[in-house]
């Protein structure tokens, strides 16, 4: 359908983005075979009648030279000149003019326009044709192949054979049979030679054309375009995917789309050419609305009109008048959650609340099950509700929707929400809530307002978070391609697209930006790089503050509700808490009558967008303000036979009326009120060993459970009454090591719960107490330890295998990732830092001598030191800046540091 044509595209001018610089190198260099010709007249075959009709794109270039030294003045090329065939593309160039300058060459067939057709010539191939003009003089044969021994710096070996009565020149060069024909004044060269049949079938026969003799390309056109052909684009996404989907084509025709480099990136503006029928069958226009509902997290948007539909039906449901209701317009916001998985989200404002809530209620009735119960989960003062019916996506809003599920609906004021997804439905409301959205983020909603208002089709990536989903689409050719130039990638910003159609042409334009990294480069204080305490650690010294004792937390980064910068909290030996700005100014300390225990939370107590800091201590719950005073009711004192060791916060349905769960070393359970005062039936959960991590909540189709692991093996799954659920408590009969990882589905047989045996056994269990899987892994020798390590970042669990002075990390199926040498007794701690965009890193810290070493994904060091700090660190990351920072105590010192990606 059109939407999938649109995201093909998306795609191809995206990779037109790369392989736009990646074919000006061939360019060059192809034209750099041109270093002496005869004069002859020119034949004059227009470009137009050599391009075959298969072609993919065809871009032009006016002037080579000009075109690198135009986008070569732009902060973003040296980005792009860290690809080695982009600094060749700079070397070839220069080449060129140095000949010209010494004679050799006698004309800068770098200054001549210069064309390359792109063409699908395998599942996953995409080849280009080189067409190089002259200026007056027609090529020879004979003098190309003198010029390709020069230029390849050996004698190759020419065989010609005979197309059509017409002589293709080969040669083996660097693994392809590389060719050449010469028609008039142009000279086609291919890697694939087979790609120059097409070409002489154009050149005799115009049905084999691209563009036929009653379109015309503006030959006086500058700088670098691009002339789509819309009816080949339907195959490019299974070249990159290896899917073999078919995806029949709504528009037919060229696009002729200008190129322009800019300090931001790259706009793109087209229009269909004249004299062509163009089969469209566009959405209605739609505008850019509902911002303030678009995640901050979303990985692309698009907006996007429906029509009424006159033969969709669906169990007497009026779908006319639900897409009526809706303003017939929709914005619908993808959203990566788990491994990489994207889920759609639909918003529209609707014109009557009420009456498309009743039409909703009205085929929910009808669409449950026999004996079922109508599903209502309250969430942030709303009602969630649910349709029993597969088909209720595609049928209202489009084949575009035909693999979607069963869909989740709620309202906000008039704004109505629906997805497939109910955990991507819930992401919406809380960014809604906490303000975190495209509509409230300033920079974000500025970049809104420059796009054009209403179009038939806007669609926005967002490439933070479209990026590895992107990438992990690719089968492993173009995967290993896009990995192995990730930096370039990763510094894309955002990438818009928006169609509209006008007297029957269609209008394009596009624009791709890059992100801080690359537009400005960041300016260090040459005053900044040394530390009075660690002066040789490596890393740049940011900020630092000074306590009144020996610190004893880690560094806890919060937010400031007034403003929503970071902010860095701590308590030193004398108990005392410390909260400290960016710039190291210590805005309050405050002495605690005991040392915290576990973690320093925010929270929203009074459901007013204000936050306060929740800690434990032997004896007390402390809540405190951001300004350093108690909030009313607190410290409140508690008696348990142990003190808490650790908690978590819970929020049932994002209400903000919290409950504390909570345990000790022993692993008695508690769940705490709000206010701190202690549930009936948690007081306490008595487990009977220490637990392998905090009880965790989560709420699965208004089901909410506690997930709780002891070391001894036992798995609970509690309900919120603390009675067990069928099926647990689940007895593994080995000791568990590390952490556990909770794999939530829409459901209980598709949701697991992880963990890892200290002898190496990966068990995977269903909320049904079903094992769904397990996994034996090697162990050397006895003294083999096995450590499950959860991401930072809650998407995955890895393990870690310590032996006497190495440790080895797998992955979540087991798979070896690396090993690393490191020496030193004591108690190690690792910690996984899954950053998106191929910026994971690996942490070991020795916790009784200091030692610290930091990796990358191919367990390379970024950064280690001997006796750098026993307090558990903290680290975040920037893309826009590739940039990770730091967080550490150490004496009596906070300090940030940086270190780039």
């Amino acid at each position: 359908m059109y939407f999938r044509l649109i995201s093909e595209i998306q795609t191809i001018l995206f990779l037109k983005t790369k392989t736009l610089l990646v074919t000006l190198l061939f360019l060059v260099m192809a034209s750099g075979l041109s270093y002496v010709y005869f004069f002859k007249k020119d034949k004059g075959v227009e470009i137009q009648r050599l391009i075959p009709a298969n072609s993919l794109g065809l871009i032009t270039v006016n002037n080579v030279s000009e075109a690198i030294k135009d986008y070569s003045s732009y902060p973003w090329w040296d980005e792009a000149n860290s690809l080695p065939f982009i600094s060749r593309l700079t070397e070839a160039n220069g080449k060129i003019d140095s000949l010209v300058k010494s004679g050799v060459l006698q004309s800068k067939i770098n200054e001549n326009p210069v064309y390359v057709s792109f063409h699908l010539t395998s599942n996953n191939s995409i080849d280009p044709l080189f067409f190089i003009g002259s200026d007056g003089f027609e090529w020879l044969p004979t003098n190309i192949k003198k010029l390709a021994n020069l230029w390849f710096n050996k004698d190759l070996f020419f065989e010609s054979r005979v197309f059509n009565e017409k002589l293709i020149y080969e040669a083996n060069v660097q693994e392809s049979t590389w060719g050449f024909i010469s028609l008039g004044s142009y000279l086609v060269i291919s890697t694939n030679s087979v790609l120059l049949e097409d070409v002489i079938r154009a050149e005799e026969d115009e049905s084999s054309r691209l563009m036929k003799s009653e379109l015309k390309m503006d030959e006086n056109q500058k700088g670098v375009s691009l002339l789509l052909n819309t009816d080949r684009v339907g195959r490019l996404r299974n070249v990159f995917t290896g899917n073999n989907e078919s995806s029949p084509n709504q528009l037919k025709g060229l696009i002729n789309i200008k190129i322009e480099p800019s300090s931001a990136g790259l706009t793109f503006n087209g229009i269909s050419l004249l004299n062509q029928e163009i089969n469209q069958d566009l959405p209605s226009n739609a505008l850019i609305n509902v911002e303030n509902f678009i995640p901050s997290s979303a990985s692309f948007v698009r907006w996007f009109g429906i029509d009424e539909s006159q033969n969709a039906s669906l169990s007497g449901f009026d779908i006319s008048l639900f897409q009526t209701l809706q303003n017939s317009e929709i914005c619908e916001v993808n959203i990566v959650l788990g491994a990489n998985t994207m889920s759609q989200v639909l918003l529209s404002e609707v014109s009557d609340v009420s009456k498309i809530s009743k039409m909703l209620e009205e085929i929910s009735k009808a669409s449950r099950a026999e004996g079922d119960t109508l599903f209502t989960e309250s969430f942030i003062n709303n009602e969630i509700r649910f349709v029993n019916e597969e088909q209720f996506l595609v049928k209202t809003y489009g084949d575009r929707y035909q693999k979607s599920g069963k869909p989740y609906y709620a309202f906000f004021n008039n704004v109505m929400l629906i997805s497939d997804n109910i955990d991507a439905l819930k992401t919406v409301l809380v960014d809604y809530d906490a303000e975190n959205t495209w509509g409230r983020i300033p920079e974000k909603r500025r970049y809104l307002d420059n796009l054009v208002r209403e179009a038939n089709i806007t669609q926005l990536n967002n490439f933070e978070f479209y990026l590895d989903p992107l990438v992990n689409s690719f089968n492993p050719k173009w995967k290993a391609f896009f990995k192995d130039h990730i930096q370039l990638f990763s510094s894309f910003d955002n990438f818009n697209f928006q169609i509209n159609e006008a007297s029957s042409r269609l209008i394009v334009s596009a624009e791709l930006t890059f992100n801080e990294s690359v537009k400005r480069p960041l300016v260090r204080d040459s005053n900044r790089n040394s530390d009075p305490i660690n002066p040789k650690i490596g890393l740049n010294l940011v900020t630092n503050a000074y306590g009144n004792g020996k610190l004893t937390t880690k560094p806890f980064v919060v937010k400031n509700h007034n403003n929503n910068a970071q902010e860095i909290i701590f308590q030193d030996e004398l108990n005392q808490l410390y909260l400290v700005d960016r710039t190291g100014n210590i805005l309050w300390k405050k002495e605690l009558e005991g040392k915290i225990n576990g973690a320093i939370e925010q929270i929203d107590f009074y459901a007013n967008r204000k936050l306060q800091y929740l800690m434990f201590t032997d004896s007390a719950v402390y809540l405190i303000d951001r300004n350093g005073d108690d909030v009313e009711g607190f410290p409140m004192a508690f008696a348990t036979e142990l003190p808490i060791t650790q908690y978590s916060v819970v929020d049932y349905d994002n209400s903000k009326n919290y409950r504390y769960a909570t345990t000790d070393r022993r692993g008695n359970v508690y769940l705490l009120s709000k206010e701190g005062e202690m549930l009936e039936g948690w007081s306490p959960k008595v487990m009977g060993s220490a637990l392998r991590g905090v009880p965790e909540h989560i709420r699965i189709r208004g089901r909410d459970c506690f997930v709780i692991v002891e070391a001894n093996g036992n798995i609970h799954l509690l309900n919120r009454k603390g009675e067990e659920y069928p099926g647990f408590p689940y007895k593994t009969d080995k000791q568990i090591s590390g952490d556990y990882f909770i794999q939530q589905g829409p459901s209980f047989n598709e949701s697991y719960i992880k963990v890892l045996s200290e002898d190496g056994e990966l068990l995977s269990l269903d909320f049904n107490g079903s094992v769904k899987g397990r996994n034996q892994l090697v162990k050397p020798s006895v003294s083999s330890r096995f450590i499950a390590v959860r991401d930072k970042l809650n998407t995955g669990l890895l393990t870690v295998r310590k032996d006497s002075n190495q440790f080895t990390v797998f992955d979540e199926k087991g798979q070896r990732k690396f090993g690393y040498d490191f020496k030193g007794q004591g108690d190690w701690a690792f910690e996984y830092y899954n950053f998106r965009n191929d910026s994971e890193l690996y942490v070991a810290q020795n916790l009784t001598t200091g030692d610290l070493v930091i990796l990358d994904d191919q367990g390379r060091e970024k950064f280690s030191q001997e006796a750098f700090s026993i307090n558990p660190i903290g680290i975040l990351y920037y893309q826009n800046k590739r940039e990770y920072e730091l967080f550490v105590n150490f004496d009596n010192q906070m300090a940030i540091y940086t270190f780039t990606k």
